[in-house]
């Protein structure tokens, strides 16, 4: 699968993995009548489907007309992708800001006033809107387009999209997708306070901290770690903000797995260690649901957290911090 070729297109979105079959059991009860049921083996998955565009498509692609989305109560001139892209790119973010909305206040209003408002054509509503799937279109690793969002592309990609790679990014249900992806999140704002969005439930935060690891000093000449990631993949380690990125959707899927843990039993549960002078200390944290939630100085005892510790130390980046730990 490569996913390190630009241009590229990426469509996501939710399959069911379960047994299709699994609701359809039948059995006789003690009386010999045949009784229907059984529960549904729902277990819903994120696809990706790839399309790699050839340099010589690469001309016509950019030259995509967006024509700008009715829902702002603002006129916009129709561009090409490859004046959102350059914009998009630029260091002056004044004439990015120009191609797009001076706020959403309108938009927002509409949600109480109009009943249609789930069926606007635009993924800000996605919340009430349940989207099927969203467009992305990489122009390389930092720059990227969602179609409808505040452009549409006139007709769509099709064009572009007769070959699909296919794999799946994680396992979890597609408004949770939403919700937890940079990718997506970042494009309703495009790093601009004045079109924020209202969610109705936590988002990842992109400037925040989401995911932190930490090995204390111990020993002479022992390795020791401090490592944050920000909502967008940013890595700071000890305090000093490297140029490199995490995957988004690594990121993603760590999250989704930091949702199933428990983290307030881990901590009720540990038990006091013998002191040792100079023992390193390991300490790890994960964004659930609005909180940073933190797990200090523990016993290596449970399945679940030793898995997700290990899905963690597995991201390259983080793997190259970490790798000569003697943890």
């Amino acid at each position: 699968m490569n996913h390190t070729h630009y241009p590229r297109i990426e469509v996501y979105s939710e399959i069911d993995k379960g047994n299709p079959n699994a609701g359809n059991d039948k059995w006789t009860d003690p009386i010999g009548n045949t009784v229907y049921g059984g529960k549904a083996d729902y277990r819903p998955h994120i696809l990706r489907k790839t399309y790699l565009i050839q340099e010589e498509q690469k001309a016509a692609l950019l030259q995509k007309t967006l024509t700008w989305l009715p829902y702002f109560k603002e006129e916009k001139e129709a561009i090409t992708l490859e004046q959102y892209f350059q914009a998009a790119a630029n260091t002056d973010r004044y004439p990015f800001y120009n191609m797009l909305p001076r706020n959403l206040n309108w938009l927002l209003t509409q949600k109480e006033k109009d009943e249609n408002y789930p069926y606007y054509n635009t993924l800000l509503v996605y919340e009430a809107s349940y989207p099927p799937s969203f467009t992305v279109v990489w122009l390389d690793e930092k720059t990227w387009f969602i179609d409808q969002v505040y452009y549409r592309a006139n007709g769509g990609f099709s064009e572009w999209m007769q070959e699909a790679q296919e794999d799946l990014v994680l396992e979890g249900a597609f408004d949770d997708f939403l919700r937890l992806s940079p990718i997506f999140q970042y494009k309703l704002t495009e790093g601009f306070p004045s079109i924020k969005l209202h969610p109705l439930r936590q988002t990842i935060p992109l400037n925040d901290t989401v995911l932190a690891l930490a090995l204390s000093p111990g020993m002479p000449n022992t390795h020791s770690y401090s490592i944050q990631i920000t909502g967008d993949g940013s890595i700071i380690n000890k305090g000093f903000k490297s140029g490199d990125k995490i995957n988004p959707n690594q990121l993603t899927a760590i999250l989704f797995e930091a949702r199933k843990l428990d983290w307030e039993s881990y901590n009720l549960n540990i038990m006091p260690k013998q002191f040792v002078h100079d023992r390193q200390n390991f300490s790890i944290a994960a964004w659930k649901e609005g909180w940073l939630r933190h797990i200090d100085d523990f016993n290596l005892s449970s399945p679940p957290l030793m898995d997700f510790i290990k899905m963690v130390k597995e991201v390259p980046e983080i793997k190259a911090l970490t790798e000569r730990s003697i943890y």
